[in-house]
């Protein structure tokens, strides 16, 4: 992290075309926000539509007991380097679990926003690097597994 921190911080250009197979990581499909979610994501947590937008924010649906048929909504945050994908962290809306998807590259979450810059605001977790945004202070990052 203080690599790519240092390496930005000093106009070290760090963006590359990575091909899409260089993890293994393959994408979960994900669905459009719902509004019980987007209420979450705006009301409760102060996010703008714009910024989850911008990140390409998303959810899925994900099963909590198969015997009783019960699902919760999981939110999307995809992990980009020079605009691919490079991975996915999941958050489950109801309870504060979170996990990644199989072969998701370990990068720092809106790396695209700091290349480039002088200083770089770091932080613990997703929603801080966008809450950072909705803010106008665009050269955050969080940590992954934050």
């Amino acid at each position: 992290v203080e690599a790519m921190a240092n390496a930005v911080a000093f106009g070290v250009t760090c963006r590359r075309e990575m091909p899409a197979n260089d993890y293994g990581f393959q994408p979960q499909r994900s669905l459009a926000l719902s509004d019980a979610v987007t209420l979450y994501l705006t009301q409760d947590r102060g996010l703008s539509l714009a910024v989850l937008e911008r990140n390409d924010i998303s959810m899925q649906r994900t099963v909590v007991d198969s015997s009783k048929r019960t699902s919760d909504s999981v939110i999307v945050f995809p992990y980009m380097v020079a605009g691919n994908v490079r991975g996915q962290k999941m958050r489950r809306v109801s309870v504060k679990k979170f996990w990644q998807t199989p072969g998701s590259a370990r990068c720092l979450y809106g790396f695209d926003n700091i290349v480039g810059q002088r200083e770089v605001i770091l932080l613990e977790g997703e929603i801080d690097m966008l809450s950072c945004e909705t803010a106008g202070l665009t050269n955050a990052v969080s940590v992954p597994g934050g």
